[in-house]
């Protein structure tokens, strides 16, 4: 390629398009010929301006999510009708993001009763987000309707539990070993209400960049995927560290 090259391919690109429309045929094809020259010897620029762009777009989708992070914090201090186990009262406030149908949700369920047992100043904020198929949104629809009798954190334990297939007549029998009132969650699971719940959970998990189950939220910390509960621990004691300092 020439030392004129570069220019030429710059100056083509920014061309206006009624400018571009002016040239001719052969003009144009010489255009082109530069332009798949240099992507040809020189693609590792494209590479790097790939990966600068993606950079670039992380880094503004993790701004955009810690607002968001801030924002969802601030509405959970006042918030009555959440699905929640721990302290209301906690210094700290973790939130999950999960499908009933997701193995690791059922695995990082573990490591949240044992957060539950070892740190009594934690409150965990449950937000279903049932993307595995029609069986999660069946099962989201049932645990958040437990709201109403106070029995939610039971049956979401009864159902994280549970191993296998999650038909009618299995969250019958889930529900009632759970002390719910079956009858009565079955009419309240068919409530508008519901849904737009549910729908509510689904935007904030894209608010917050979270695309797959599980995700957390570690007061304004994010996690997109399983952690571990030492990772957990370590997170609970910065946050706590940090608003000491505060």
């Amino acid at each position: 390629m020439t030392r004129f090259a570069l220019p030429l391919l710059m100056a083509a690109m920014i061309l206006p398009t009624a400018a571009r429309a002016e040239m001719t045929a052969e003009q144009k094809a010489e255009v082109e010929a530069l332009v798949k020259q240099y992507i040809l010897e020189h693609g590792e620029i494209l590479i790097e301006s790939v990966n600068n762009y993606q950079a670039k777009q992380e880094e503004e989708t993790n701004k955009q999510s810690a607002v968001k992070a801030k924002e969802l914090l601030e509405k959970l201090k006042t918030e009555k009708n959440m699905a929640y186990a721990g302290n209301p009262q906690g210094d700290i406030t973790m939130v999950e993001f999960f499908d009933y149908n997701c193995g690791y949700c059922k695995k990082a369920f573990e490591e949240i009763q044992s957060v539950l047992k070892d740190d009594k100043d934690v409150k965990i904020v449950f937000y279903d987000m049932p993307i595995l198929g029609p069986d999660s949104l069946v099962s989201a629809r049932w645990s958040l309707a437990a709201k109403k009798q106070d029995k939610y954190f039971a049956f979401h334990t009864a159902l994280m539990n549970h191993q296998g297939g999650k038909d009618e007549a299995t969250l019958k029998k889930l529900a009632a070993d759970a002390g719910l009132d079956v009858a009565k969650l079955e009419k309240d699971k068919a409530s508008p209400e519901i849904d737009e719940e549910i729908k509510t959970h689904l935007k904030t998990a894209q608010e917050l960049g979270i695309q797959g189950t599980p995700g957390f939220l570690i007061n304004e910390k994010i996690f997109r995927g399983y952690i571990p509960y030492d990772v957990i621990q370590k997170t609970i004691a910065d946050e706590r560290a940090a608003l000491k300092k505060q």
